[in-house]
């Protein structure tokens, strides 16, 4: 692993302020989520009644049904959000970088956001066994298909591959959407970061920090054609501390 870079005191306090408003927005989108549910549901009940008294193959019955369509993937959007804040992500333990990844493939494939992505996943020979935090690590695989997905708004294929590459357990996932203009690589990981209109811009750097909290590395690294690749680096079980 490289070692942490030195920081200036005028580089240490820009990097608290971000730091700050990353912690806010993680205190603060919970409570944001469980407020969203009251008027979501009082739509979708709403709706239920409209298009019982629409008159069905006509115009408003489709627009309404699309209206139905969205809100049923907020809904689904802030279920999968909840489950995940209540999990525990300071437990750690062995765990398998394939079993890992293949539940975060299971959760991504419930989002609605995902029917249009197809997810291949290729399990190299070795142990694949590493420790730390299963949570914060699906996290980490999540925000990094999220991200894909994102850059791919009207479909498209995501590789994984796992594998062992000496002492280190390696996932790296390829997407097939425009890759990232040389210019942009290096703020990838910036907070508030994005090319995209409407994201955050913090999904990738939660992920990496989250991954260096386990002792690993997310880099991202020209894929050699189009798309974009993201490799995730963690020390293999014999190794982790």
């Amino acid at each position: 692993m490289s070692a942490e870079p030195s920081y200036s005191a005028e580089q240490l306090e820009v990097e608290l302020r971000k730091l700050g408003k990353t912690l806010a927005v993680g205190q603060f989108a919970p409570g944001v989520i469980h407020e969203i549910n009251n008027p979501l549901f009082a739509i979708l009940g709403l709706l239920e009644f409209l298009l019982a008294e629409s008159e069905p193959c006509s115009k408003t019955h489709e627009r309404l049904l699309l209206m139905q369509q969205s809100g049923l993937e907020i809904k689904n959007i802030v279920r999968t959000v909840i489950d995940f804040s209540r999990e525990r992500h300071d437990e750690r333990m062995e765990w398998r970088l394939d079993d890992l990844a293949g539940e975060a493939v299971q959760l991504f494939r419930r989002t609605s956001v995902a029917r249009d992505i197809e997810l291949e996943l290729e399990i190299g020979p070795g142990q694949l066994t590493a420790v730390g935090s299963r949570n914060a690590l699906k996290v980490v695989l999540l925000n990094v298909l999220t991200n894909a997905q994102q850059a791919m708004p009207n479909g498209g294929t995501v590789r994984i591959v796992l594998a062992r590459s000496n002492d280190t357990v390696v996932a790296a996932l390829t997407d097939s959407g425009p890759g990232v203009a040389p210019e942009a690589a290096e703020s990838l990981f910036e907070q508030f970061f994005t090319t995209r209109a409407g994201a955050a811009g913090l999904g990738l750097t939660i992920a990496r920090a989250l991954t260096r909290q386990e002792g690993g590395e997310l880099t991202y690294e020209p894929s050699g054609g189009q798309g974009a690749r993201f490799v995730l680096r963690l020390p293999a079980a014999s190794l982790a501390g």
